[in-house]
């Protein structure tokens, strides 16, 4: 991997531009994404309109744990280790 390689990401503009995510991470990370703004987007207003008791905050976080948000900031740790 170097700085100087280019991966096509987003298929609307087909534009190239540099990561630092491998592909096989891209597609991770889409997934990831995925998972991560269902579960956003269907509980927090929940929370927010009083629907879900803020004593609940804890099984959510433990949804986005289980749905892969601490594996995502392991990507991004090891994608950012690699700038360096």
């Amino acid at each position: 991997f170097t700085l100087s390689t280019a991966c096509s990401v987003g298929t609307e503009n087909k534009e190239k531009i540099f990561t630092p995510l491998r592909k096989d991470e891209i597609e991770e990370v889409k997934q990831i994404k995925s998972a991560l703004t269902t579960i956003t987007t269907s509980e927090l207003d929940k929370f927010i309109m009083g629907i879900r008791p803020i004593n609940e905050y804890d099984a959510f976080r433990q949804d986005l744990i289980n749905a892969g948000a601490e594996r995502l900031e392991e990507i991004y740790e090891e994608a950012a280790k690699r700038l360096k």
